[in-house]
């Protein structure tokens, strides 16, 4: 994909072209495990891959209509294809999902170019002095505020003083996983990347049905060149 402001395409060229890749990629099988898709060892849930697939099936029905300038490229047809490039912008905002693309750990070059990825990850373009490689830079998580089905994590570093980032520090990077409340932590495989800490502190909202669950949440900073660090220890907390 060529290198845009933009890692998803707001007009009917450059969104034909993102949601083709896209969508062809997360299909692809990439075990172990057997059964496992790019789209899952990526941090996509099924529900997420079935609505993105969902998006390139009406963008398919609708694009050689637009193409037959003549007869069939009418304003409903064009009308109906930024309604699609809009859902699928807003859904991505909301459910992070290139954000889960850049952020995962064990994400490759492949995966940043089909998603168009640049900034943040370890194909950008940087002429400036190499940021400092996070090694075993950890944070530390703790329950700042707690309400229905909403926690309010403060992370911090050990090593620093307040609630800025340390020292060739640029992200810190949340993932989360729910279990039993019996359960202890689970394996680092199944926490889910949700967001970045800002000044210190995330917000997390937790779906109804997870409510009487534990969540377990790990911490890991990211540098400029997208170097992810190790994971701090998981810390967990009752949905209430």
């Amino acid at each position: 994909m060529a290198n845009r402001t933009t890692r998803l395409g707001r007009n009917i060229r450059t969104f034909d072209t993102d949601i083709k890749t896209t969508s062809d990629y997360i299909k692809i099988p990439c075990p172990p495990p057997v059964g496992q898709t790019n789209g899952t060892r990526l941090g996509w849930t099924t529900d997420q891959i079935e609505q993105w697939l969902d998006y390139r099936s009406r963008w398919d029905a609708l694009k050689p209509l637009y193409e037959n300038k003549k007869s069939t490229r009418t304003t409903e047809v064009i009308t109906d294809m930024n309604d699609i490039i809009k859902e699928a912008v807003a859904y991505d905002k909301k459910h992070k999902l290139y954000n889960q693309v850049a952020a995962n750990p064990n994400a490759v070059t492949a995966d940043y170019i089909a998603f168009n990825i640049v900034s943040g990850t370890s194909m950008a373009d940087s002429t400036n002095t190499r940021s400092p490689e996070p090694g075993t830079k950890i944070v530390s998580i703790a329950l700042k505020k707690s309400s229905y089905l909403m926690h309010e994590l403060l992370v911090t570093s050990p090593d620093h003083k307040g609630r800025g980032k340390e020292e060739g520090v640029k992200e810190i990077l949340i993932y989360k996983a729910v279990v039993a409340i019996t359960e202890v932590a689970p394996a680092l495989s199944t926490f889910q990347y949700i967001g970045d800490v800002s000044r210190g502190l995330i917000k997390v909202n937790h779906d109804e049905t997870t409510q009487g669950m534990r969540a377990w949440y790990i911490g890991r900073v990211k540098n400029s060149r997208g170097e992810i660090g190790d994971a701090s220890e998981p810390v967990g907390f009752i949905i209430i």
